[in-house]
């Protein structure tokens, strides 16, 4: 087993003195540094629970303080990051929040990390967990603190500091946006005339999978349109030409959204807070539609594209896309989303042919809406989308189908991409 990039090296032990015991030690937990002899890491069947085959950031946790990591919410400076309601920390967890002697932690110099897998969250040991236990001193996202799916960035320097590793990073892979443990990418092309459809290059996530989806190589033609939103909106704008309705306008976004506990944590096409979505943001908008449209769309098309419906107040169905008549007001459902919550972004498809009020006559526009629900949780309830797919029926299929194929261990060969490693 490695870690950032074979800086540590699990091996089986043979006769060594020390040695560190994996075992169901009735709980999450570990010696911090090496103290000598046989030293239990305890991964219980409930340091799981929480946890998804992508995110196994409980365990990575426990690692670090075998490593030698103190809880960096504890360090001798924490006062200058965070200040500590001990009035809401449960009695008997007030020693954990409590901070360490400065001749205790050692590498002093390291700056301090909100999104390290060794903070806490604002909720762990509250008495009341509609209130925080700590609240951060500096403006930052507080979506990821006390994190569990990712080594950051400054952990992954850390360990490269204290052991001394001699290894040259790509400080872009390194990011702790960017949910991996060590430098392998994968880049990939298209050849001429045609459009790549998702990431140019890929991670190697830390359950040793790829970042997003294999990249598919579409022909190009007037009929195709495809936005990942990195660039620009690629022509999408607020729906001005309905009136009848004061709707709310999409937001091109990388990384977290404003609000915790709801959106998407990063976009589809890279898996990386670099990349960008549209979203729309529920809190102050209760009951509100958000419409985004694109204009003089071909009659006959099929579509692709993710939606992210993540929180609490998130209700089947407030999602939607209309075909309307070209820059006019007359228009036709043609799909709606039947999600429920979920953290991850969901692939939907339209593989029938999609006309508009005019049917196959003229030009239509294409539309989407999402509408902020009305209940106690409307503000939980962030909605996105990202890699929108716009080409004729056949070769939504044929994408459809290569995705399917990927997902499976085939042999499957494309001759309009090149792969380099």
């Amino acid at each position: 087993m490695s870690l950032t990039g074979r800086c540590i090296i699990f091996t089986p032990r043979t006769t060594e003195k020390d040695y560190v015991y994996i075992a169901k030690a009735g709980g999450c937990y570990s010696e911090v540094g090496r103290i000598g002899g046989p030293q239990v890491l305890s991964i219980d069947v409930h340091c799981f629970k929480y946890h998804t085959t992508m995110f196994n950031g409980t365990i990575l946790h426990e690692i670090m303080h075998t490593l030698g990591f103190w809880h960096e919410h504890t360090r001798p400076d924490r006062d200058q990051y965070i200040r500590v309601n001990f009035d809401n920390v449960q009695p008997d967890h007030h020693y954990d929040y409590e901070k360490m002697d400065i001749t205790e932690t050692g590498m002093n110099d390291k700056k301090y990390d909100y999104y390290s897998i060794m903070h806490y969250s604002t909720r762990t040991f509250a008495k009341d967990r509609q209130k925080p236990t700590f609240e951060p001193t500096q403006h930052i996202e507080m979506h990821d603190i006390g994190q569990r799916k990712y080594l950051s960035d400054v952990d992954i320097k850390g360990i490269h500091q204290l052991y001394q590793c001699g290894i040259k990073t790509r400080k872009e892979f390194f990011n702790y946006d960017y949910r991996m443990f060590k430098p392998e990418s994968t880049r990939y092309s298209c050849k001429n005339h045609y459009t790549m459809v998702g990431s140019p290059e890929r991670f190697c996530r830390n359950d040793a999978k790829w970042s997003g989806d294999d990249p598919y190589c579409l022909g190009s033609s007037a009929t195709n349109i495809y936005c990942n939103f990195d660039k620009d909106k690629c022509q999408w704008a607020s729906d001005s030409v309905n009136n009848r309705y004061q709707y709310g306008e999409w937001i091109r976004h990388s990384g977290t959204t404003d609000t915790d506990q709801t959106g998407p944590v990063f976009d589809h096409t890279w898996e990386t807070s670099d990349g960008y979505y549209m979203y729309i943001e529920s809190s102050q908008n209760r009951g509100k539609k958000f419409r985004m449209r694109l204009f003089d769309i071909p009659p006959g098309i099929c579509m692709s594209f993710y939606i992210h419906k993540y929180g609490k107040g998130i209700v089947p169905g407030s999602l939607r896309v209309f075909a309307s008549q070209n820059r006019g007001t007359r228009e036709k459902k043609i799909w709606h989303d039947n999600e429920i919550s979920s953290t991850d972004w969901k692939r939907q498809l339209i593989l029938t042919e999609i006309t508009g009020p005019y049917g196959m006559r003229a030009k239509m526009d294409i539309i989407f809406e999402a509408e902020v629900g009305t209940s106690t949780y409307y503000w939980d309830s962030d909605m996105a989308v990202d890699d929108i797919v716009i080409a004729t029926c056949g070769q939504i299929k044929d994408y459809d189908g290569w995705l399917n194929r990927q997902s499976k261990p085939t042999k499957t060969i494309v001759g309009s991409i090149a792969r380099f490693t």
